[in-house]
């Protein structure tokens, strides 16, 4: 089905393709200001997008945008095809137009409607066809929805070739570098950054520990540094009521102990500083749903649509990867696996970093030593394939109190007068954060506090490390040496 019906709108458009191509070549500064609304696809004739293609390419290789080097660069492209200078003239005669971008989302326009005349032909096909499914259908007009809503900066071809890449890794080296490395969203953590170089766009992130460990807690220390440094962030609450999250943000924020707002017992001085945090929270970015019974349809319809109303949104939490509904003719095992493999599929399509919590077996519990492994992961091995980072959270204090408290028990069980040395609560535990899997680095341990009354994970003080020339990290607290 094909949008243009006359051959006059036809007329007129390639008219626009040529004064746009023109404007280009008069003034090469002016396809900057066109390259994040034009792609090659978009253009009508294909002729006209090859060029553009070729402008695009001598800009990325800082050579002159004239005809002396786009007929090198055509001559590349279509290495088979020799355009004569005549058809090259007549586009380069139109009239350049001012400015530039005004008319490049005309002709964006033009490529959209065609786009959605197309997948309206494609729908109805589909919709005759008795072996699909409704939800089937819908989840690609979704999809397509969103392609066409974000722009789709993909070439032509489903083949992408390494000079496809160039200008993306081009950026993503120089962003490194501006960065002190991190690449991908800024974890607020200064050693995790190392390691992984941020959460990178496209990235299925699992973190995984044993219940009372502070996952939720750790999710939300992460997505409040990474909206502190103006990252939109959005979590899918599946445990937690949105209230009781906000609530421990404005603690984290605040400096106000969470059971002192949850009794409500605020001083004056605690209450302004609530105050403050709550002004802080509200402009900021952060985007909660607390949505129970939620299957990887719900996750990938309401995230494609915040990422349409918020382009720039950053990062996804989930909170927690078992509590999602999958296909109920599958065992425990197979649909944790295909909700990991769509979560997955899901963190490409939009080209962002999603973070899933997990449960761990508890099957770890029976071991000396209790930090968690790969195999650890509770449901699927799946999971172990998908993920591009696991990250497990441990704190021994946790282990260490349980193991205090048995010994107790069964001595006033058996009515034993033993004296045992006294367990100490501290207000500031050690965590460990195990980067257990890593696809595009290292495995090491960061070692990181937890700040009880606030339920805040934060970095160590740096003092507590040293850094050797090699690159190494290890702590330095007089009888612990740990390389990561």
């Amino acid at each position: 089905m094909e949008f243009m019906q006359s051959d006059s709108e036809v007329k007129n458009l390639l008219e626009l393709e040529r004064s746009v191509l023109s404007s280009i070549l008069l003034d090469s500064s002016s396809l900057e200001s066109i390259e994040d609304i034009l792609q090659e696809g978009d253009f009508y004739e294909p002729l006209h997008a090859t060029i553009y293609k070729a402008f695009t390419h001598l800009n990325m290789d800082n050579n002159p945008i004239d005809i002396y080097f786009l007929k090198k660069e055509l001559n590349k492209l279509l290495p088979n095809h020799k355009i004569d200078d005549s058809v090259l003239m007549n586009i380069f005669s139109q009239s350049p137009v001012v400015p530039l971008s005004d008319y490049a989302k005309l002709i964006k326009r033009y490529s959209m409607k065609r786009s959605i005349a197309k997948l309206s032909s494609e729908l109805g096909s589909k919709v005759q066809d008795s072996s699909l499914e409704a939800s089937d259908i819908l989840e690609y007009a979704e999809r397509q929805l969103y392609t066409l809503a974000v722009g789709d900066t993909t070439t032509l071809s489903e083949f992408s070739t390494p000079q496809d890449s160039y200008e993306t890794i081009l950026k993503s080296l120089v962003r490194a570098k501006e960065r002190s490395g991190v690449t991908g969203v800024d974890t607020g953590f200064y050693y995790l950054n190392k390691i992984t170089t941020g959460f990178n766009p496209g990235e299925l992130i699992i973190i995984g520990a044993r219940p009372a460990m502070g996952k939720t807690s750790f999710l939300l220390s992460l997505a409040l540094n990474m909206i502190e440094k103006g990252n939109e962030v959005a979590i899918f609450s599946l445990e937690m009521p949105s209230e009781q999250l906000i609530l421990r943000a404005i603690s984290i924020i605040s400096g106000v102990p969470l059971q002192v707002l949850r009794a409500g017992t605020l001083d004056d001085e605690q209450n302004v500083k609530f105050q403050m945090a709550l002004t802080k929270l509200e402009s900021q970015k952060l985007f909660i749903s607390e949505k129970s019974n939620v299957n990887i349809a719900n996750v990938r319809s309401s995230l494609r649509r915040l990422k349409m109303q918020n382009p720039n949104l950053s990062i996804c939490f989930i909170d927690y990867l078992q509590l999602m509904e999958g296909d109920s003719k599958l065992q425990k095992v197979d649909m944790i696996g295909e909700i990991s493999r769509n979560l997955k599929l899901l963190s490409k399509e939009l080209n962002m970093p999603i973070v899933v919590l997990s449960q761990l077996n508890r099957s770890l519990e029976g071991r000396d030593d209790k930090r968690p492994m790969l195999s650890d992961l509770r449901d699927s091995g799946a999971i172990e394939q998908d993920a591009d980072v696991i990250i497990f959270l441990y704190r021994d204090d946790i282990y260490k109190e349980r193991e205090f408290n048995a010994k107790r028990k069964k001595l006033e069980e058996a009515g034993k007068k033993e004296k045992l040395e006294q367990f100490i609560k501290k207000p500031i535990e050690d965590a460990e954060l195990i980067v257990a899997k890593n696809r595009n680095g290292e495995v090491e341990t960061v070692y990181v506090e937890f700040i009880k009354q606030l339920t805040l994970f934060k970095d160590k003080p740096r003092k507590d490390y040293i850094e050797h020339p090699e690159g190494t990290f290890s702590i330095d607290d007089g009888s612990l040496e740990v390389e990561i």
